[in-house]
C-alpha cells in the first residue's frame, strides 16, 4: 500500500492549500481539456488530476468519472490511475477491491517498466507545476529524473514542461528563495531545451511548438538566442522575440495563447492599439484571468501614454530653449520628441493584409540610436525635461561607433530603466480621475480576481490602477491584501511584498500632503516608516540575488529623507545605521555606530559596530573594539561567544593576506577565551597527565601516512593541543580498547581521519567496535576529517573535507601553512565554538536554577 501511494496522486497531499485554490485548478483543468488538445495523453494526465481534486474535495462521483475518463483514453499501463483506484477503494473501506489491484501492481511487470514509472514520475512533476512556484523545484527534479530515465528516448510534453517551470523560476516575481534564485542559469537551460523542442518535427505537437515558440520569446527579452545559449551561431543568432511571433502565429494563427502572449509583448512595443485588439481576441477564444491582466495594462498604459504626450507638447510650448545648431540639425526638436513613441513603436511588427509579410527593424545602428531615443523618452517620462547632454547624445549617436563611452552610459541608463519599469513600483502615477479606459481595465482586473483568488499581479495593478484614479483608500486596501492576506499570512514572494510595502508608504504619504489634521499626519508619517522598515527588511535579503534592488528601490531614500528630519538623537542615529546596514552600506553604518557609542556605549551597539568592521574587513578596527565588550556591563555567553567567533574571522583573513603570525596570534586567543572561561589551563607540560585535547582515530593505522601527517601538523601548527593518535599512548598491559574507552570518555573532541584505504593495509582490529562505542555514547564530539569522494561513516556527526590532496604539503612554507590554518579554522569552528556555546549554555542554566 506504501508504494501505491508513492505512485500515486496523493503524493502531492503536501502541496495543496485551500479548498478556494482547488477549485480554481479544476476550473482551469477543465478548460484546457474544452480546447480538445492533439495529444492523448496530455488529456489523461488532465483527467487524473481531475480525479484526485475531486476525491479530495469530498465530491466521489466526479472523482470516479475522471478515472474512468482517464482509462478510457489509456491504451497503455498507467501507474498514477492504477495506484489512485487503489487508494479511493481503500478509503471508501472496500478492501477487498483495493487488495485485487493491489495484487496487479504487485505481479505486473508492467508496472516494474521503467518506461511506465518515469511517466508516474513526470505526471507528478507536471500537477506540481500547475500549483504554483513553492513546488517548482520538486517539479523540476521530478520532469529531470523521468527525462533521464527513457534516454534516448525523448517525450516532447516532458521536456516543454521543465522548460516553462524552469523560465518561470527566472522570473523575480515567482521567487520565493533568494538564495536559490539564479535567473540567467535558468534561463539558459530553458531556452536550450526549448530550441530542442522547435528542431522537433511538428507532426501532433503543433500547439506545443506553438506554446514553446511564445515561451522562447519571453526569455529573448532585448537579446536573439545565441547570445543566450551560444551555439550554432547561424541559425540562433536570427532566432529574436519577433522571429518567435512570427513562427507561433504560422502554427497557431487562432489559439488564444498565441494571441495573449503576442498582445503583451504589443503593449511592450508601444504598438498598443494592435495590443489592445490581440488581447480582446484572445479573450473572445478563451477568457482567462491573464488574458484580463494584460488587457487591463494595455488600456493603462494607453492612458499613460496620452498624459504623456500632452505634458511633452506643454513643455515643449512653455519650458525648451534650443540652440539654432540643435534647430538646424534636427529640423526640429519638437518634431524629433514626437516621433520617439512612433519610432518605439516600429520595433513591433506587422502581418499585411495576408498575415505573411512579416516587418522588422535589425539595423545595428538603428538600434543605437533607439537606445538614445528611449533614454530621452524615459527622462520625460520622470522629470517632464531634457537636458541639452542627452540632445548631443542623440545627435551624436548618429555618427559615434559601437562600443564608445556614451554609448555603453546610454546602455547603462537604460538597463537601470529597463528594471525600474520591470519592478512596476512608481513613485509617482499619472492621476486621471473618471478616466473611460482606467475605468474599463478596473473592470477586467476585478474579474481576474474573481477567476483566480490568489492572483497576486492582478491585485497589486489594481492598486496602482486606484492610485490613478485618485482613490487611495482603495489603492491601500488592494496593497494591504498582499501584506497580510487577511489573515495574518503575507504573499509567499519577497519581491511582491517589496512593492506593496513601499506602495503603501507611497500612498501614505500622498495622504499626508493633502491632510491638516495634525494628529492625523503623525498617524500617516508612523504607519509610513513602519511600512517602509517592513519594505528594507525584505530588500536587505534579496539584493543578493537582484543587486539592482539596492539601487531603485524607493523605500530606502523615502526612510533616509524621513529619517534625516527628526530630531538628531540615539534613537535616530541607531535607525540611520540600521537602514544603511540593511543595504551594506557598511561605512556609513559605521559612522553612525561611532556617534551612538560615543553618547553611549551598550554591548548591543559594541556588536553592531564591530559586525560592520569585519563586513568591510577592517579586522584591526573589529578587534580593537572588542575590547569595549569587555567594559560593558552585561558580559554574557553571546558576548563570549562573539568574542571568539571574531578572533577566528580575523585569523582566517590574516591567513588569506598571508600574515601567518598575526593567524597564530589570532587563534591562540580564541582558543585562549574559550578555555579561560571554562576553567580549564590552555599550556600544559609535557610530563601532564591530564586527559588530551583530541583523541585522533585513524582507521588506516599506518603511521607514515600522508594524511595523519597532515592532521598532526596542523595540530601542531597554531595552537599546541595535546592529542594521541589511535591507542599510541596506551600504557603496556592496559587494553587497547579500554584505554580508547577512557580516552574517549576525557578527551574534548574525537577526531576521525577518513580517507581511500588499500586492501591489503590491515587496519587495527578493534577499529569496528571503537566505531561503534564513538558513535553510541560520544556522538555529540565526533568531527570527521575525510578526502572529497570518501562515504561518511556518520552522516550526522560534524565534519571537515580536507581542502587538497595532502600527499605534497606536509612540508612548511607559507603556502602549506596557509592550507593548514584554514583547515584548522574549521576545525576550531566545529569543534571549539560549538563546544563552547553548549557548554556556556549548560552553565547559564545551571547558574538560573
Amino acid at each position: 500500500m506504501e508504494e501505491a501511494r508513492q505512485w500515486s496522486s496523493f503524493v502531492m497531499d503536501d502541496a495543496l492549500q485551500s479548498k478556494e485554490k482547488m477549485k480554481e485548478k479544476l476550473k482551469q483543468l477543465q478548460e484546457d481539456l474544452d480546447e480538445k488538445v492533439d495529444v492523448k495523453k496530455e488529456n489523461v494526465r488532465n483527467f487524473n488530476f481531475i480525479s484526485y481534486l475531486h476525491w479530495r474535495l469530498g465530491d466521489r462521483e466526479k472523482a470516479f468519472d475522471a478515472l474512468k475518463h482517464a482509462e478510457e483514453l489509456e491504451n497503455e499501463p498507467n501507474l498514477i490511475t492504477h495506484c489512485n483506484k487503489i487508494l479511493f477503494f481503500k478509503e471508501l473501506e472496500k478492501h477487498y477491491r483495493s487488495q485485487e489491484l493491489l495484487n496487479i501492481l504487485k505481479k505486473s511487470k508492467d508496472f516494474k517498466h521503467i518506461r511506465t514509472q518515469s511517466r508516474a514520475t513526470a505526471e507528478i512533476g507536471y500537477c506540481l507545476s500547475r500549483l504554483g512556484p513553492q513546488n517548482h523545484d520538486r517539479a523540476v527534479r521530478l520532469f529531470k529524473k523521468a527525462i533521464a530515465g527513457i534516454a534516448p528516448e525523448r517525450n516532447i510534453l516532458w521536456e516543454y514542461g521543465l522548460a516553462l517551470t524552469l523560465r518561470r523560476q527566472s522570473n523575480m516575481f515567482q521567487m520565493t528563495k533568494p538564495e536559490q534564485f539564479r535567473p540567467e542559469e535558468k534561463k539558459k537551460e530553458a531556452a536550450r531545451l526549448l530550441y530542442e523542442i522547435l528542431k522537433f518535427p511538428a507532426g501532433n505537437y503543433c500547439r506545443v511548438k506553438a506554446r514553446a515558440w511564445c515561451e522562447m520569446s519571453k526569455i529573448l527579452y532585448r537579446s536573439n538566442l545565441f547570445e543566450v545559449i551560444n551555439e550554432n551561431k547561424k541559425e540562433t543568432a536570427k532566432i529574436n522575440k519577433m522571429w518567435c511571433f512570427k513562427e507561433a502565429i504560422k502554427l497557431c494563427p487562432e489559439e488564444y495563447f498565441v494571441l495573449e502572449k503576442y498582445g503583451s509583448h504589443l503593449r511592450y512595443t508601444q504598438n498598443l492599439e494592435e495590443s489592445k485588439r490581440m488581447l480582446e481576441g484572445a479573450i473572445h477564444l478563451r477568457d482567462t484571468a491573464f488574458s484580463r491582466h494584460h488587457l487591463a495594462l494595455t488600456l493603462k498604459k494607453m492612458v499613460e501614454v496620452a498624459n504623456r504626450s500632452q505634458k511633452y507638447r506643454k513643455n515643449l510650448q512653455h519650458s525648451f530653449s534650443l540652440d539654432k545648431r540643435y534647430q538646424l540639425e534636427d529640423h526640429s526638436y519638437d518634431s524629433g520628441i514626437s516621433s520617439l513613441s512612433q519610432e518605439l513603436a516600429s520595433l513591433s511588427f506587422a502581418t499585411e493584409q495576408n498575415g505573411n509579410n512579416w516587418k522588422s527593424h535589425e539595423d545595428k545602428q538603428h538600434k543605437s540610436n533607439l537606445n538614445a531615443n528611449q533614454c530621452i523618452y524615459q527622462r520625460f517620462k520622470s522629470t517632464g525635461s531634457v537636458t541639452q547632454h542627452e540632445i548631443s547624445l542623440r545627435t551624436d549617436n548618429r555618427t559615434k561607433p559601437e562600443g564608445t563611452r556614451n554609448q555603453n552610459q546610454s546602455n547603462a541608463i537604460c538597463e537601470k530603466q529597463s528594471f525600474i519599469s520591470l519592478k512596476k513600483s512608481p513613485r509617482s502615477v499619472c492621476v486621471s480621475p473618471e478616466n473611460p479606459l482606467l475605468l474599463q481595465a478596473v473592470v477586467h482586473l476585478k474579474k481576474a480576481i474573481e477567476m483566480c483568488q490568489e492572483f497576486d499581479g492582478a491585485r497589486y495593478e489594481l492598486g496602482l490602477l486606484y492610485r490613478m484614479l485618485n482613490k487611495p483608500d482603495e489603492a491601500l486596501e488592494c496593497f494591504s491584501f498582499l501584506t497580510s492576506n487577511n489573515c495574518g499570512k503575507p504573499s509567499d514572494y519577497p519581491m511582491t511584498l517589496i512593492n506593496a510595502y513601499e506602495q503603501q508608504a507611497i500612498c501614505k504619504l500622498d495622504l499626508i500632503s493633502k491632510e491638516t489634521d495634525p494628529s492625523k499626519v503623525e498617524e500617516l508619517r508612523y504607519d509610513v516608516r513602519k511600512c517602509l522598515w517592513k519594505a528594507l527588511s525584505v530588500v536587505s535579503g534579496v539584493i543578493g540575488a537582484i543587486p539592482m534592488l539596492k539601487t531603485t528601490s524607493q523605500c530606502f531614500p523615502l526612510l533616509k529623507m524621513l529619517l534625516q528630519d527628526e530630531e538628531k538623537s540615539t534613537k535616530t542615529y541607531k535607525e540611520l545605521a540600521k537602514l544603511h546596514e540593511l543595504l551594506g552600506y557598511n561605512e556609513e553604518s559605521i559612522t553612525f555606530y561611532k556617534h551612538i557609542i560615543g553618547i553611549e556605549n551598550d554591548s548591543t551597539t559594541v556588536k553592531e559596530l564591530t559586525k560592520n568592521y569585519i563586513k568591510v574587513g577592517d579586522f584591526e578596527n573589529a578587534i580593537c573594539t572588542l575590547s569595549l565588550l569587555q567594559c560593558s556591563k552585561d558580559q554574557g555567553i553571546s558576548n563570549n561567544s562573539f568574542y571568539v567567533d571574531t578572533y577566528i574571522k580575523g585569523a582566517i583573513d590574516s591567513l588569506k593576506k598571508f600574515d601567518l603570525e598575526m593567524a597564530k596570534i589570532r587563534f591562540l586567543k580564541a582558543y585562549s577565551h574559550i578555555f579561560s572561561h571554562l576553567n580549564v589551563s590552555v599550556t600544559k607540560e609535557e610530563d601532564d597527565e591530564s586527559p588530551p585535547d583530541i583523541l585522533v582515530l585513524h582507521k588506516c593505522g599506518d603511521d607514515g601516512c600522508c594524511y595523519q601527517k597532515y592532521v598532526r601538523s596542523v595540530l601542531e601548527s597554531f595552537v599546541k593541543l595535546k592529542y594521541v593518535v589511535n591507542d599510541e599512548d596506551c600504557l603496556p598491559g592496559c587494553r587497547p580498547l579500554t584505554y580508547l574507552n577512557k580516552t574517549m570518555l576525557e578527551s574534548r573532541c574525537i577526531c576521525m581521519i577518513l580517507h581511500e584505504s588499500n586492501d591489503d593495509v590491515n587496519t587495527n582490529e578493534f577499529w569496528d567496535r571503537t566505531l561503534e562505542i564513538a558513535s553510541v555514547k560520544h556522538r555529540a564530539k565526533i568531527l570527521q576529517i575525510r578526502t572529497e569522494g570518501v562515504a561518511s561513516e556518520d552522516p550526522g556527526c560534524k565534519e571537515v573535507v580536507l581542502p587538497c590532496d595532502c600527499r605534497d604539503i606536509v612540508h612548511n612554507d607559507s603556502t602549506q601553512l596557509l592550507l593548514r590554518g584554514e583547515l584548522f579554522s574549521k576545525m576550531l569552528v566545529q569543534i571549539v565554538v560549538k563546544s563552547y556555546t553548549t557548554v556556556f549554555t549548560e552553565l547559564h542554566i545551571l547558574l538560573r536554577s
